[in-house]
Formats: structure tokens, C-alpha cells, sequence
């Protein structure tokens, strides 16, 4: 599953959880959000996660209610293991990878609306091997953003691009493993990496001008990164839960000691973080 979180009422678009819901290098030609769009951003802007059942669910961090979003999109424009990305503007970018063909295609949903559109922005080749993509601010309160991705190319290694709003991808640097991403408002990217059969994962903040990593902790989980309210979370799925159960852990601001916070009753596929998270 992939990673990545944003604003729950950008915009106050209000709608009523459902029963069931309760919780036990910057590029200049990349997507960039409509600067007057940062009044649509409350200060306190949740995550956004999406089921594999292809529904959209907002999850907030302090009190880790769940709403979900009355978002309407067909079951095949989701894939587990493709990125999902939200915008400062509260656009979402969402993957389909076809079981055929070479190319993944990018379709931009408002997570303030209510329908899917139908027709893709740009395509990305499937080669690129891209895991997890997530908005970083250029500047630090700016609505201008970077769209970065880690990507696992079917040449091997794993990379750090920029990806711009024609489809183009800019190469950053090399990265030591495959991470999920999670970016903030203020200029920072984060990832968190599991290779193969180790006990444990990286939780790293990475350069953005470089791919460069530096270690803040070794936790003993894995799973999809946001970052919300100061914090970084962590969004791992269950084992043995049979159809599939969320756990969410939260890491310290300041040790990144991760503790869990919350049970989600449902497989989250995608986690994304909007820029309108405050840092």
C-alpha cells in the first residue's frame, strides 16, 4: 500500500460520518494550487485516507473521528500500490494502473465535490515504478508546491523525482530503499521505508534537493506516512485481519518514539497529506 494527507472541511464541506465509522529540488512546471485557494485551509487540517473499496474517508488526528467524504468514483480507477497525492487546493490525484498497457493514468478529484472525472490528466510510463508521491511546500506557508515521488523502476534501485504537471518526471537523487512520503507545509519531506524480512523500518527526513536521508528512527512498523498537526503518522495494516483492519501510530515530535492511537475497521489503501496541514 502506498502512502501519503489533508484537510478534512478544506473548504467546509461538511458531511455526516457514516454509522460504521467510528474508530475503536523544486520544479518550477510542477502542480501548483490556485494561491487563493489557502483560505479554503484551516488551520487544523486532518488526514485523507481511501479504502479498497475505492471510498474516501477523512481522519482527524486529535480526536481520530472518521468522516467519510460523498465522493463517488468507480472501484477500478484504484490500485493498491500506486501513488495518491492531495494538493493544497484539496485536489487529489489518483492512480490507475490497467492489468494491460504500459502507462498508469493520473485523474484529478476535488475532495470538496462529489464526482469523479472521466477523462485523465496526464500518464506516467508504468515502468517508472512509481510507490508513493506527496506535496511539499516550496517555501514555508506558500501555496506553491512540488509533487515528489519515490519511485522503483523496473531497472532497479530505488529514486527520488519530481513530477510536473505534464507527466514528467526530474530526477533528485538515489534513495537507499522504497519509501512512502509525507510533506509538509513548511518545506519538509518525510519517508518511511521497510525492505525484505527486517524487524524493523527507516523513518527518515529526506532532502529535497538531493534524495539525501537522515535517520530520526528505526520503529518496529511500516505502512503508509502523513503528516498532520506537528506530527508524522503512520497508517499499517493489521495482520490476519482478513479483509482488513488499519492500525495508526503517531510518532513523537520530538524522540519519533511511535505509539499507537488509533483502530481504523477498514484496509486504508492510500494516505495523503495536503500542504494545508499546518508544520
Amino acid at each position: 500500500s502506498l502512502s501519503l494527507a489533508a484537510t478534512v472541511h478544506c473548504g467546509d464541506a461538511a458531511v455526516a460520518p457514516t454509522d460504521d465509522a467510528a474508530v475503536d529540488a523544486a520544479d518550477p512546471d510542477a502542480p501548483t494550487s490556485d494561491p487563493d485557494a489557502a483560505a479554503l485551509c484551516p488551520p487544523s487540517s486532518p488526514i485523507y485516507f481511501m479504502t479498497d473499496g475505492s471510498a474516501f474517508f477523512s481522519f482527524d488526528p486529535t480526536t481520530f473521528e472518521i468522516v467519510h467524504l460523498p465522493i463517488v468514483c468507480g472501484s477500478s480507477l484504484f490500485e493498491d500500490d500506486v501513488p495518491f497525492a492531495v494538493a493544497h487546493d484539496a485536489t487529489a490525484w489518483y492512480v490507475d494502473e490497467p492489468s494491460t498497457g504500459d502507462k498508469t493514468f493520473w485523474y484529478p478529484v476535488s475532495l470538496l465535490g462529489s464526482t469523479c472525472p472521466n477523462q485523465e490528466a496526464f500518464t506516467v510510463p508504468i515502468s517508472a515504478g512509481l510507490f508513493s508521491a506527496a506535496y511539499v511546500s516550496n517555501a514555508p506557508g506558500s501555496p506553491d508546491e512540488t509533487l515528489y515521488v519515490s519511485r522503483v523502476p523496473s531497472g532497479g534501485g530505488s529514486f527520488l523525482s519530481a513530477l510536473d504537471a505534464k507527466g514528467q518526471l526530474a530526477a533528485v537523487g538515489s534513495l537507499d530503499r522504497a519509501y512512502t512520503l509525507a510533506g509538509t507545509a513548511d518545506g519538509r519531506l518525510f519517508g518511511l521505508g521497510h525492505v525484505g524480512t527486517d524487524a524493523t523500518s527507516n523513518l527518515v527526513e529526506i532532502a529535497r534537493g538531493s534524495g539525501a536521508t537522515t535517520t530520526l528512527a528505526t520503529p518496529s512498523i511500516a505502512g503508509d506516512l502523513a503528516y498532520a498537526r506537528g506530527q508524522l503518522f503512520a497508517f499499517t495494516i493489521v495482520a490476519g485481519s482478513g479483509s482488513g483492519e488499519t492500525d495508526v501510530y503517531a510518532f513523537d515530535p520530538k524522540t519519533y518514539a511511535a505509539k499507537k492511537v488509533a483502530h481504523i475497521p477498514y484496509y486504508v489503501s492510500h494516505v495523503a497529506t495536503s500542504t494545508c496541514a499546518a508544520p
